[in-house]
């Protein structure tokens, strides 16, 4: 009985209550991953990018960034994933984007066999991704292109 009249004293009650609303604030932001204007540069964004030859989209999707360890939004990334043609390989992706995306700065590296390219042209990023195109990689061979418009470079 006296540890129920502690759990009701204002002085529980209140901190317990700020931190409850705090964390769902934090959960409606990120379940609604809100900022369709984010969504939509983004899009654009991915839309003035050349198209790999005979590469076909399969599938698109934005995600929040996280701002640091806190699940709080920071921006919003769009990543559009693709299925290059049979006879493509991860060095003929990457050197294609490398060489299209020419006035923008390009940061690669080779990881597990797979590389990931970095491109920044003012607050522009886009990333290019082909762990899906590794050699052991299990599954369909795909690689990732994902923008984040106006957030700052990568």
């Amino acid at each position: 009985m006296r540890t129920r009249r502690r759990l009701l004293r204002p002085l529980v009650l209140i901190p317990a209550f700020v931190a409850l609303s705090l964390a769902a604030g934090i959960g409606y932001a990120a379940y609604e991953r809100v900022s369709t204007s984010a969504i939509e540069a983004n899009a654009e964004l991915l839309q003035s990018l050349p198209a790999y030859p005979g590469a076909r989209a399969v599938d698109r999707r934005s995600d929040t960034a996280p701002a640091g360890s806190l699940p709080v939004p920071e921006g919003v990334v769009t990543t559009v994933l693709y299925v290059p043609p049979p006879e493509a390989t991860q060095e003929d992706v990457l050197d294609f984007y490398v060489t299209r995306l020419g006035g923008w700065r390009a940061r690669t590296s080779s990881v597990q066999g797979a590389y990931k390219a970095e491109f920044s042209r003012g607050d522009d990023c886009v990333a290019l991704m082909t762990y899906g195109m590794a050699p052991g990689h299990a599954g369909a061979r795909t690689f990732a292109l994902a923008a984040e418009a106006g957030e700052g470079g990568c």
